[in-house]
């Protein structure tokens, strides 16, 4: 259904008139019209609306205006990067993601739980000029969505920019991931929009857990020490230009996070749901003989997981697992064992079961609640 919407407003002009890529300020201007004549008041922020209201602006803007395919496309970062990360690239016959070290979010609840930034906020490095969008930020996990473009035009045709030496300050501490205090996670990349030639869309992450989440409202002074214009993460033939600065203010909404503490049992086995938000989902597995486990989805695929420096510890002896929010239907949490005469995966890699139970994730939501 995301591809199918993506590709409606994007690709699908077969009954719309010719449209033609326009410039960041007539995207601009025609916003600053539509709130004119809606009479739409200036904030300085505000919560966006739910994704199916942007999609059916998007929508009507095609109709009405002949150009507005692309500013449908730029409604909302967060909006554009579940299909960005979707790229890939061929290597010795294997597809590969544009870039495997990046954690792999579900954007879609993170759109809709996104602050918008309608004033100007934004920084040069020697070679990429960003503009800060969107701001997601539940305490825990913050999410600064980035659109960009380089200087010089990207006559090489880079679709993977990478932002290195990422140093993020707040509440009195500095978080890097080489001198200063390492968070659970900090990262940050841009990915080239499909059908452009140096329109980029991307995010910079930083998780942090206990009592190093952010509690009120606060100032992120961030620097990125330098970009790296790749092919692909494999491209080692990549230009390094120097980064940039930013101050981005945020204001952690708690009441996204879904976290009164939930356990289903069964016969020794048990699944723990700690907290449910936008950005990301924390369940605990134990066994008595500590087998591994994991959540699945209805075809048997795992749910994606966010791999981070560190797991929260909540002291009671249950294994740690963060992933993508899911919040309907039903999973399956498997416990498997990989010595002995179950350590033999079967065609489709999976070692066998030595127990599975029935997840319904509309009970497990509706009993987590918030605090």
């Amino acid at each position: 259904m995301k591809d199918t919407l993506y590709q409606l407003l994007n690709n699908d002009a077969s009954e719309l008139p010719t449209a033609e890529l326009i410039s960041d300020q007539e995207v601009m201007n025609i916003m600053k019209r539509f709130k004119e004549e809606n009479h739409t008041p200036s904030v300085k922020t505000k919560r966006k609306p739910k994704l199916s209201v942007v999609l059916i602006a998007a929508a009507v803007s095609i109709a009405c205006v002949g150009t507005a395919t692309a500013a449908a496309a730029r409604l909302g970062v967060f909006s554009r990067l579940n299909h960005a990360q979707k790229q890939t690239f061929e290597w010795n016959g294997i597809t590969r993601p544009l870039d495997k070290n990046e954690n792999r979010y579900d954007y879609d609840p993170v759109a809709e739980n996104a602050i918008e930034i309608p004033e100007v906020l934004k920084a040069e490095g020697e070679n990429l000029a960003v503009n800060v969008d969107e701001v997601y930020c539940d305490g825990c996990t913050t999410i600064i969505g980035l659109s960009g473009s380089l200087k010089d035009g990207n006559p090489d045709g880079k679709r993977l920019l990478n932002l290195n030496y990422l140093t993020i300050s707040a509440d009195g501490h500095t978080y890097d991931c080489y001198y200063a205090e390492r968070p659970a996670w900090l990262g940050g990349n841009l990915i080239l929009d499909e059908g452009t030639e140096n329109q980029f869309s991307g995010a910079i992450q930083l998780v942090n857990f206990g009592d190093r989440e952010l509690k009120d409202e606060t100032t992120l002074a961030i620097k990125v020490g330098t970009v790296s214009e790749q092919e692909h993460y494999m491209d080692d033939s990549c230009q390094t230009s120097k980064g940039f600065t930013l101050a981005v203010n945020v204001t952690p909404d708690k009441t996204l996070r879904h976290n009164k503490v939930y356990t289903v049992e069964e016969n020794g086995y048990s699944v723990r749901f700690y907290e449910i938000a936008p950005a990301m989902m924390i369940v605990g597995f134990h066994s008595d003989d500590d087998w591994s486990s994991w959540l699945y989805d209805e075809n048997r695929q795992p749910i994606e997981q966010l791999g981070f420096f560190e797991l929260p510890d909540y002291g009671d002896g249950f294994s740690i697992g963060c992933m993508t929010p899911i919040t309907k239907g039903t999973l399956t949490a498997r416990f498997w064992d990989k010595s002995g005469d179950h350590g033999i995966p079967d065609d489709n890699g999976y070692f066998p079961g030595i127990k599975e139970m029935t997840i319904n994730m509309d009970e497990i939501y509706a009993a987590l609640g918030t605090e």
